[in-house]
């Protein structure tokens, strides 16, 4: 009945509009609630009576809306954001958007975020809460819109991130977070480095933080899980390798980690594009194993002890590249990494024996050249009492000699 009154007292051409009935009408069908013909009715009649424009909007914002009819309503909310500079039926439109709470909202939001509607940043700053409360993929690929739009000095930028962030450990399959991190083709977004190092992604991926039997349990999250931990090992020891001295507590850290990984991987064979990434973490927990036992053994001092450790990290690496080719972590090689230790410390009484048993390790691997040139330098140092030998001065040239040269 309200729907047919509305239609009646539409405004038609060339007839008087009957504004005071037709805002009772508007109200009551707030009462009674919408229909899909009473959302097409409100829109006309806000379109062509604009004193009732904000009563038809309150009408929508406030009334019950059936689903059938929420994208001519989306669409109602555009054309007056579009259209309207008056600041209540802008905000009253916000808050319409926000109360649909759909899926079929978030373009209309991210338009808002990037100021294509206003720019108010008051505006832009409600859309971009909206579309966090949605959640959900579409959310995240509004936000990954936006973030690749917006330019990273924008005000807003860094709180679309950490939203985007935020969603991370809502999601059991770990689909988002691999959406978050690389597009489609496996590149990174400009955004990766601070999001891998994020708490969200902490969260969601540390390996103590998932279920003993996650491969059995949930195989989807598995398989996602594999990569994107990959990833997260790889920038914690980026940024323990960009120090100049690491503590081996740290180091210490990132093997647990490694080692708690490790043991998710269960005995079955993984997929091959799965093993990829599991031979690269299995590689890790072997160099930085190796590693910290050859600085232990460095550390008290013991000839046998440092060479006997030492080896059997060169081995280790050995049989590491018997593997498939994969991209090493710890990229340094062992012996620039060893002789850069000795070189920085000062020299030790030991030091000889060291070099000399480093020497007899570099000749049966065998090891390149400039490092026996590394090792003979280390071996002057420590027979000079710590000052290095410089290279004798040619011996002069008899003058008879020296003619017979020209």
């Amino acid at each position: 009945a309200v729907d047919d009154s509305l239609e009646r007292f539409r405004p038609a051409r060339g007839q008087e509009t009957d504004v005071g009935e037709l805002r009772r009408l508007v109200a009551a069908s707030r009462e009674v609630g919408c229909t899909s013909r009473t959302v097409d009715l409100l829109g006309s009649i806000g379109r062509e009576v604009p004193e009732l424009q904000e009563a038809v909007l309150e009408t929508l914002v406030f009334g019950e809306i059936p689903d059938e009819a929420m994208e001519k309503v989306l669409s109602y909310y555009g054309s007056l954001l579009q259209d309207s500079t008056d600041d209540n039926i802008r905000a009253l439109a916000i808050n319409g958007i926000g109360r649909l709470g759909v899926e079929e909202a978030i373009p209309l939001l991210t338009s808002l975020v990037l100021g294509d509607d206003g720019d108010s940043v008051t505006e832009r700053k409600a859309a971009l809460t909206m579309i966090r409360s949605i959640g959900g993929p579409r959310s995240l690929e509004g936000f990954i819109e936006i973030l690749t739009k917006l330019p990273d000095s924008d005000s807003l930028y860094p709180t679309a991130l950490t939203d985007a962030i935020g969603m991370i450990p809502t999601d059991p399959s770990l689909g988002l977070a691999r959406r978050l991190l690389v597009d489609g083709s496996g590149q990174r977004y400009p955004w990766y480095d601070q999001a891998i190092r994020s708490e969200g992604v902490a969260q969601a991926l540390q390996a103590k933080g998932q279920p003993t039997d996650l491969r059995t349990r949930s195989p989807f999250r598995f398989e996602q899980w594999i990569p994107l931990q990959s990833l997260r090992i790889e920038a914690l020891i980026m940024d323990l390798l960009a120090l100049e001295e690491a503590p081996a507590e740290k180091w210490r850290e990132i093997l647990g980690e490694v080692t708690a990984t490790v043991g998710l991987f269960g005995e079955d064979p993984l997929s091959s594009d799965l093993q990829i990434y599991a031979w690269k973490v299995r590689a890790v927990a072997i160099e930085i194993e190796n590693r910290l036992a050859v600085e232990d053994a460095l550390s008290q001092g013991e000839t046998e002890r440092i060479t006997l450790a030492f080896s059997a990290y060169l081995e280790a690496i050995a049989v590491q590249a018997a593997n498939p080719p994969i991209e090493r972590l710890l990229s340094e090689d062992p012996w620039d990494w060893l002789l850069k230790m000795i070189e920085k410390r000062p020299p030790l009484e030991s030091d000889p024996a060291l070099v000399r048993s480093l020497r007899t390790l570099a000749e049966g691997v065998p090891a390149r050249d400039d490092v026996r040139e590394r090792l003979d330098l280390l071996e002057a140092r420590a027979d000079s009492g710590g000052k290095e030998r410089s290279p004798a001065p040619p011996l002069p040239v008899p003058d008879e000699e020296a003619e017979g040269q020209e």
